[in-house]
C-alpha cells in the first residue's frame, strides 16, 4: 500500500513508487560523458553522432559502446576529469529531487552505461549509496592506460539495463519507475511499473513517442508530481 507523505507544496502526498531508477547522462547530469571524452581526443562530433544513433535506437548499442571505446581509449585520469564535469553540470533540480525522494522513504538507484570511475563522483555528490549505482567498469594497466571493459557487467550491451533493473526489482520489493532519455531506458522500464522520459536535456523524439509520461522542462523537480 502506498504511504501517505507530506507533499512538496505542503499538501498530503501519496508516494506511488517505492523505487526510482535514474539514468545518469543527460538525466542526472546535463552532459553525455562519452561525448566529452570524445572532445578530449578531438573527435567530439564523430563520437556524438555514434551516441545519437545508439540512444535513439538507430544502431545497436553494444556495437556503438565498443566502437566509441576503441576510438577514444580513455585513461583513468580522463575519467576523473569527466566525473568532475558531471558534478559541475548536474541537472537543475537533481539534488533537490533526490533529497525529496530520500525523505519520503523512496529507494533511489542509478543504472547507467557510463563508467564507475566517473559516475561515482556525481552519485557520491548526490549521496546515492554506491551499492545502488550500477555502471560499467573499465580496466586499466598500472599506468592508468585503457585495456578493456569488464564484460561480466551486462551494461555494455543492448538489453543490459533491462537485466540490471530486473535484478533490482527482485532484490527490492515495491513499485518501480525508471527515468531516462534513451531507448535503453525505455526498454529497461518494460520490466518495471512505469517510465518517465526526461527530455529536458536531450530530446529524442523516437524515444519520447514510446513513453506515457514526457518531461520537457529542464528542471528534474518537475518529476515530483508523477512520483
Amino acid at each position: 500500500m502506498a504511504r501517505r507523505r507530506q507533499g512538496y507544496g505542503g499538501e498530503t502526498k501519496i508516494m506511488k513508487y517505492k523505487k526510482v531508477i535514474f539514468d545518469l547522462d543527460s538525466t542526472l547530469s546535463s552532459i553525455e560523458g562519452i561525448d566529452e571524452l570524445g572532445k578530449l581526443r578531438n573527435m567530439g562530433e564523430r563520437i556524438k553522432s555514434l551516441t545519437r544513433q545508439a540512444m535513439s535506437g538507430r544502431m545497436p548499442f553494444g556495437r556503438v559502446f565498443i566502437r566509441r571505446l576503441e576510438l577514444i581509449r580513455p585513461t583513468r585520469s580522463e575519467l576523473l576529469t569527466i566525473g568532475e564535469l558531471y558534478k559541475n553540470s548536474v541537472t537543475p533540480g537533481a539534488p533537490e529531487l533526490i533529497n525529496w525522494l530520500r525523505r519520503r522513504g523512496a529507494n533511489v538507484f542509478v543504472v547507467t552505461a557510463g563508467y564507475t570511475d566517473c559516475s561515482y563522483l556525481l552519485t557520491d555528490y548526490l549521496e546515492i549509496p554506491r551499492q545502488n549505482v550500477f555502471a560499467n567498469r573499465l580496466i586499466f594497466d598500472a599506468g592508468g592506460q585503457f585495456i578493456g571493459v569488464d564484460q561480466r557487467i551486462p551494461l555494455w550491451h543492448g538489453g543490459g539495463k533491462r537485466q540490471v533493473v530486473s535484478k533490482i526489482m527482485a532484490a527490492h520489493p515495491g513499485k518501480t519507475i525508471c527515468v531516462g532519455d534513451g531507448i535503453g531506458d525505455w526498454e529497461a522500464a518494460k520490466v518495471a511499473d512505469g517510465f518517465i522520459y526526461f527530455g529536458g536535456v536531450a530530446y529524442r523524439p523516437e524515444v519520447a513517442a514510446k513513453a506515457d509520461i514526457v518531461i520537457k522542462e529542464r528542471n528534474l523537480l518537475t518529476l515530483r508530481r508523477y512520483l
